[in-house]
């Protein structure tokens, strides 16, 4: 049976992910992460998701243990490392700093369980760091993150392509655009609009990059191949490849513009990369997926009632 190892399993892409591999006929090791936990009003409902699974192990980070014990993952498993979401709202520099401290110490541990045991990294990062000026984007643009989410995650890129040090394994960085589907976190905007009462007075303030959003289980599948094919030390973009996706989805929701709308020219996300090496198109329309997404809210939050 294949295995894979993902961190961050009760995050919103880890959660998907696993749900997925699971799916596919895998043994999941999942790592959570207490840090971003203590919010999640469906905590439990994941859990109890999961854990119906006989095929599912929840890890937990033990200060002085092992990172992963011997004989729990196989030499030729892939480790998915999204500790923190791509496009997770990072209050201050305070929480900046301590989750930067956190996920460096952690990876610093899986790069070296990777290069001991030869198994396949892959980071999940974000697109959420470049500068807005650029007209185009492709994976050979160098990164300039202004956000504390982008900084985070760039000192993420930098530890895994750390060419200073020895350590060979093959990585795969996958940079997300904003995603949005079934069990996105209540403070990112398409969710809050689902669940507010009052759309006309309620408007979030928005903390996620909104140049782009992405359907997470139209995802799924490609990293779920980038993790058992030979693909190796490349990076990799995901986009809709639709202009104003993300504008589109939030006029579905709060029936009027986002306030955001005319503040920002965005710069286009070269997606030549992606399909060109995973053959890589959405499959979902944006109408479809907050339909969906509306669909799986209503269900779950009666759980809450």
């Amino acid at each position: 049976m294949e295995q894979a190892m993902v961190f961050g399993a009760m995050g919103f892409v880890g959660f998907n992910l696993s749900c997925y591999l699971l799916e596919e006929g895998m043994e999941v090791f999942g790592v959570r992460n207490p840090l971003i936990e203590k919010c999640d009003k469906f905590i439990e409902q994941k859990m109890l998701h999961l854990g119906r699974n006989a095929n599912f192990h929840l890890l937990e980070l033990e200060e002085g243990s092992p990172l992963i014990h011997k004989g729990d993952i196989d030499t030729s498993s892939a480790i998915y490392y999204c500790l923190f979401d791509p496009t997770i709202h990072i209050k201050s520099e305070f929480y900046q700093q301590k989750y930067i401290e956190k996920s460096l110490t952690l990876l610093t541990k899986v790069i070296n369980f990777c290069a001991l045991r030869k198994c396949k990294l892959i980071l999940v990062s974000t697109l959420d760091m470049f500068n807005r000026n650029e007209q185009v984007i492709n994976e050979e643009t160098e990164p300039t993150p202004k956000s504390l989410n982008g900084l985070l995650h760039h000192r993420e890129e930098i530890l895994v392509m750390n060419k200073e040090n020895d350590l060979e394994f093959p990585y795969i960085i996958v940079r997300l655009p904003t995603l949005y589907g079934p069990w996105q976190p209540m403070e990112m905007a398409f969710q809050h609009g689902i669940v507010t009462t009052d759309l006309h007075s309620d408007h979030p303030t928005i903390h996620e990059d909104t140049s782009d959003v992405l359907y997470i289980r139209d995802l799924l599948n490609s990293l779920y191949v980038l993790g058992s094919n030979n693909l190796s030390n490349e990076i990799i973009h995901f986009a809709s490849g639709n202009e104003s996706e993300w504008f589109y989805g939030y006029k579905l929701i709060y029936e009027q513009e986002s306030s955001l709308r005319n503040e920002y020219k965005y710069p286009i996300i070269d997606t030549t990369k992606v399909r060109k090496l995973l053959n890589f198109y959405p499959q979902t329309t944006i109408d479809e997926g907050i339909k969906k997404q509306v669909a799986h809210t209503k269900k779950i939050m009666k759980h809450l009632i």
